[in-house]
């Protein structure tokens, strides 16, 4: 008698089978070797690789440093064409951390307060950067080594660090003042720059500071060839509206009466919609007029716009990191109990504003309410540049130590920001 062989088993749902595959009944010899275990689940779609890449924000954007994602994003097609692995790995990591961290400012400050150390970016021998502990509000100055006008203690990587006192440098002729200006312990002016500007950090207003944002601030020094005076204002929720827009008042006619006479402002997301309002402030107050104001993705609508604003559907998750949830609790925090509208740069009155160059991603959350903004200063007549970045996030420039030379976040300083100031501070309107 003949023993036929029994019929194969196909088990569709089997994990070590691909599609078209079969495997015979236990016992008898498979026609198609069973193949190998599959790959382990890519980290990037892993909890563990989540909980990892929460852990890279402070640094990995200054020094390359990537998430533990970045490696394995081979696993499908980057969402833009333009964007690398590194690119998107670093996105990645920010939405990641955004979307999953615990909705308590206290506990995101850990995460995002750890400023940039300057030893990371002594790199840069050219640049240094000092706190200001003396003023009406504390900051922290950077500028070029070459500049003659400041005179520093050197510290840690070349920084400004040490404690020791420097010898105060008389400048009663440059500001006419009967004492020098003193910065800090460690920091003092031999003579007053002429041109400064005073930039406003992110950080959706409740998080990050001037130390956060170094590495873009040391691009716009190269980039302008200007020392930059950052603000660290104070922060909702311990100090809701209008405590960011005072303090940035009060650094502003600090450096008025510190004999400074050219002052641009510039400033990145929450610090973008500051820019406009410390503007608004400094007309209704009669103040010596900024130059003019770079506004890097700047937050201007503090209502609930991710309810209607297609921008904010089409690009989060699928491109951009800020989830609306937190951006509506950071809004919150920030109007306090002041009515959002009526003190969102968005609708307020525009008429009298210096020229202002507005950047902002084609794909970021923002996107809408941006290209509002910039209407609205068409219908006030206020001297404008705009430009959208192709396939660009929110505050793109904060990413150009992960781009290529040639990459938008790198042009955004050399082609787009410092032919802009260096065209305001000719007492130009910037457009040519």
């Amino acid at each position: 008698m003949t023993i036929e062989p029994e019929s194969p088993v196909v088990d569709a749902d089997s994990p070590l089978l691909d599609p078209g595959e079969t495997r015979r009944a236990p016992g008898l010899a498979p026609t198609i070797a069973a193949p190998a275990q599959p790959d382990p689940l890519p980290p990037c779609q892993s909890s563990a690789g989540q909980l990892a890449a929460t852990c890279c924000i402070p640094c990995f954007i200054v020094v390359g440093c990537t998430p533990v994602c970045c490696g394995s994003l081979w696993c499908r097609e980057p969402p833009r064409t333009s964007w690398t692995c590194l690119f998107e790995g670093s996105i990645l990591t920010l939405r990641t951390a955004a979307t999953w961290f615990y909705r308590n400012v206290t506990c995101m400050r850990c995460l995002t307060d750890t400023k940039i150390p300057k030893c990371l970016l002594a790199v840069r021998r050219d640049i240094i950067c000092s706190d200001v502990t003396t003023g009406p509000v504390p900051g922290e100055w950077t500028w070029l080594r070459a500049d003659e006008a400041f005179s520093v203690q050197p510290g840690c990587c070349g920084q400004a660090g040490s404690s020791q006192s420097v010898n105060q440098v008389d400048i009663e002729e440059a500001i006419g003042q009967s004492q020098p200006l003193v910065l800090s312990d460690r920091l003092s002016v031999r003579r007053v720059p002429q041109r400064v500007i005073l930039y406003l950090h992110g950080g959706a207003f409740c998080l990050c500071n001037p130390g956060t944002h170094r590495d873009l601030i040391m691009r716009l020094v190269i980039a302008t060839q200007l020392s930059v005076f950052a603000v660290d204002y104070r922060r909702p929720p311990e100090d809701p509206y209008p405590a960011a827009v005072d303090d940035s008042l009060a650094a502003y006619k600090w450096l008025l009466d510190s004999g400074i006479q050219s002052i641009a402002l510039a400033g990145a997301s929450a610090g973008g919609g500051l820019v406009v309002s410390l503007l608004q402030r400094i007309r209704d107050e009669g103040l010596k007029m900024p130059v003019g104001g770079v506004c890097m993705s700047p937050w201007v609508d503090y209502t609930d716009p991710s309810v209607v604003s297609k921008s904010w559907q089409a690009n989060y998750p699928a491109h951009d990191f800020l989830p609306p949830d937190l951006a509506l609790k950071f809004a919150r925090a920030y109007v306090g109990n002041n009515n959002a509208q009526a003190i969102s740069p968005a609708y307020t009155d525009l008429r009298g504003l210096p020229p202002l160059l507005v950047l902002v991603g084609e794909v970021e959350c923002l996107r809408d309410q941006v290209d509002a903004f910039v209407g609205r200063l068409v219908e006030a007549d206020v001297p404008h540049k705009f430009h959208v970045a192709k396939d660009m996030v929110h505050v793109y420039p904060l990413l150009a130590a992960i781009m290529d030379a040639d990459a938008e976040p790198n042009t955004a300083y050399k082609e787009h920001i410092a032919p802009f100031v260096a065209e305001i501070f000719r007492g130009g309107d910037g457009l040519g």
